[in-house]
């Protein structure tokens, strides 16, 4: 039987869109210096070396003195500064991805000079996912000391996108830079943004927006139930604007719901409410504790995400009634470490 015109047409452009993506996940090894390896699929690490082609699947990590740039042709690739981890993926699975670098730990310096038009460039991390095309930037992401994730994203050239599970950064544009804290919670996730060089906007709970004017740095507390319901801001240092309402550190935590700064008092109870319950779970995490020490930080999240709500209901953000309250339940389905679903 013979296949449509239109089918067979899908069919082919199916399989070059999917071709793009596998042939834009390979790369070769441009230049190599100190302490550099690479890893593929089912095999061990092994020294790298100028001219060595990998493909989708490998894992790339430097020491302190190492240093690989990746080519994925003559004009689009990556740098691996030292002391970093990074795994390269292709698009092979969807034909929407083109390159998708996880980064597990370190600093990676993009160049996309003619990066393929609708072909989707990606790093991520712990922090979140940072998605460019077309562009020059550069992306850092580390584990910090109490369990926090926090990345950066300086951009030279073009535009930078960023999205966590509870917010996201419509774009980072040219010479601007984001730096981004998130300590995740089972219950909340304490947010620290700051603007560097150019104004960014904040979308939380995909509703909730906020201008952050350049330099300037905002904490946002998230009650994960409750994220499209409202969020609480307390601009740091600097400005931000939510709505026509302009908002600067002397006015401490407020409540916000979509684009209105909203009446209620008792924000900075909810703010300190987070802090205790996502810097509690996010130190339970950490490897090396003492039974006791878990024991003192799971008793301190389940306190803390108690008093997330309470603090919320006590302001009047959320109503006096609330379902059973179990805050090891999860809210729809297990968090991962990251605080991704």
């Amino acid at each position: 039987m013979m296949i449509p015109y239109c089918s067979r047409v899908a069919r082919i452009a199916l399989a070059g869109s999917m071709a793009l993506a596998v042939h834009a996940a390979d790369f070769t090894v441009g230049s190599v210096s100190g302490d550099a390896q690479a890893k593929r699929p089912g095999l061990s690490y092994a020294a790298v070396k100028t001219g060595d082609a990998f493909g989708s699947g490998t894992v790339v990590r430097t020491g302190a003195d190492g240093r690989i740039a990746a080519q994925f042709d003559a004009r689009n690739g990556f740098v691996a500064l030292p002391e970093t981890t990074v795994r390269v993926d292709g698009g092979a699975a969807s034909i929407q991805a083109g390159v998708r670098l996880v980064l597990d730990s370190g600093r990676v310096e993009s160049a996309l000079t003619a990066w393929p038009a609708g072909v989707a460039y990606e790093i991520d991390s712990a922090v979140g996912t940072f998605t460019a095309r077309g562009t020059a930037f550069a992306t850092g992401y580390r584990l910090g000391p109490l369990g926090e994730f926090i990345g950066d994203a300086p951009v030279a050239a073009g535009e930078v996108e960023f999205a966590a599970p509870e917010c996201s950064v419509p774009y980072v544009t040219a010479n601007g830079a984001l730096n981004v804290t998130r300590t995740v919670g089972l219950e909340s996730v304490l947010i620290e943004i700051t603007a560097g060089g150019n104004p960014l906007t904040v979308v939380v709970g995909d509703r909730h927006r906020i201008s952050v004017a350049a330099g300037s740095t905002v904490r946002i507390g998230v009650a994960l139930r409750h994220k499209k319901r409202f969020a609480a801001i307390w601009v740091q240092s600097g400005t931000a604007v939510v709505g026509d309402r302009s908002v600067t550190p002397g006015d401490k935590a407020l409540f916000i719901d979509g684009n209105n700064v909203l009446p209620n008092g008792g924000g900075i109870a909810f703010m300190e409410a987070v802090r205790v319950e996502s810097s509690a779970h996010a130190q339970s995490l950490l490897p090396g504790l003492t039974p006791e020490r878990l024991a003192e930080l799971r008793a301190t999240q389940r306190s803390g995400a108690r008093a997330v709500i309470d603090s919320a209901v006590g302001a009047g953000v959320l109503p006096m009634y609330q379902p059973p309250f179990v805050p090891e339940r999860p809210i729809s389905m297990d968090l991962s470490p990251s605080g991704t679903p």
